[in-house]
């Protein structure tokens, strides 16, 4: 019963064309690769990383943008 859908690369794209949009922060990722977490991504901020993630978005704000953009064809 999830009435929801992941919007990943929605997202990305939305961040490639407006990353005003987006909260970023440094840091590095790493992935763990044995035990019980395996697979999950890690995130560690800090200016020595060499990583960028979005930690937060402006989402009405992205919606809009993105329904203004897939609804132009047809204006």
């Amino acid at each position: 019963n999830w009435d929801e859908f992941p919007v990943h690369d929605s997202s990305a794209i939305a961040y490639a064309h407006n990353p005003n949009l987006f909260g970023t922060e440094h840091g590095r990722l790493s992935c763990i690769l044995d035990g019980a977490q395996r697979g999950r991504t890690v995130f560690v901020p800090g200016t020595s990383g060499n990583h960028q993630v979005c930690l937060s978005v402006d989402s009405s704000s992205m919606l809009d943008d993105y329904f203004s953009h897939v609804t132009a064809a047809y204006r």
